[in-house]
């Protein structure tokens, strides 16, 4: 029972970060560690992408997480830069799965690399699989 709750809870979250991921919006703000406060006062500091979604959704109508986050302990909230990095690596190998599960199914296949180096001089390193059809 606790465990079906808590997906509830995750459920909104999990869809903001996603949405987030798709259309390439960074998460994180400069001020985003404090307790979200769902009703922004007029000299309120914008908090970061991330944070703005989920006041959007609550503003949207969205109940579940709008209860969750009234009511949620700091720990339990599901909104740290911590919750998000776990939740962005289990979206990372669900995507990789699934272009290993084409991958291996395919008579044709292409990798690309492609590296760069960022502005601190690490070394950054892009992959893409292409699967080849069949003409």
């Amino acid at each position: 029972m606790e465990a079906e709750e808590n997906q509830k809870k995750l459920v909104p979250i999990v869809k903001t970060i996603i949405l987030s991921g798709r259309q390439n919006i960074a998460l994180r703000g400069h001020r985003d560690d404090s307790p979200l406060l769902l009703q922004k006062s007029g000299g309120h500091k914008n908090e970061g992408n991330f944070r703005e979604l989920l006041r959007f959704r609550t503003n949207a109508g969205d109940k579940v997480l709008e209860s969750h986050l009234k009511n949620a302990t700091p720990r339990k909230s599901y909104i740290s830069k911590a919750v998000q990095n776990e939740i962005i690596e289990c979206c990372r190998l669900e995507i990789h799965d699934k272009i290993l599960s084409k991958v291996s199914t395919a008579k044709f296949y292409a990798i690309m690399f492609d590296e760069s180096t960022d502005l601190s001089g690490r070394s950054q390193l892009s992959t893409s699989v292409a699967k080849m059809m069949n003409s």
